[in-house]
């Protein structure tokens, strides 16, 4: 991080670590971790939503099932949204697909499932070698 090549690619974020509303403990196995999860995927619709004008955002109700049933771990949430805008398919039915997956999913299966799920979901060999490529990519992301 201290490279002078790298700097123009860092920049320093202020964190306010004390004070009016900063917890004392920011768990990260907890509801903090809900709560981000929830506002990844909120914004993540939000930018679907400005390549994908016709897509409708999803309620507040579906965005709350997926952020809980992402196991508080963001690669699944980010996994959930490459599922449902993968390039290929309609955004609209894929939400559905994910809404329908998560609504039967028992607590701790979600990654294996939704990754079953995923890959079966491929009609052409090649798409499933790009969507676990995307995969990868999501994994050093977080």
């Amino acid at each position: 991080m201290e490279d002078e090549e790298v700097h123009p690619l860092v920049c320093e974020i202020p964190v306010k670590t004390s004070g009016d509303g900063v917890p004392d403990i920011i768990s990260l196995d907890g509801t903090d971790v809900d709560n981000d999860i929830y506002v990844f995927l909120n914004h993540s619709f939000t930018n679907l939503r400005r390549h994908r004008p016709d897509f409708p955002q999803p309620t507040r109700d579906q965005l709350v099932q997926l952020a809980t049933r992402a196991g508080r771990r963001f690669i699944v949430a980010s996994t959930m949204m490459k599922f449902i805008d993968d390039g290929y398919n309609d955004p609209r039915g894929r939400l559905q697909i994910m809404l329908d997956l998560t609504s039967h999913l028992l607590p701790g299966t979600e990654a294996y499932k939704l990754y079953d799920r995923i890959l079966s979901s491929t009609f052409q060999p090649w798409t499933a070698v790009e969507v676990v490529d995307k995969l990868k990519v999501g994994r050093e992301e977080y």
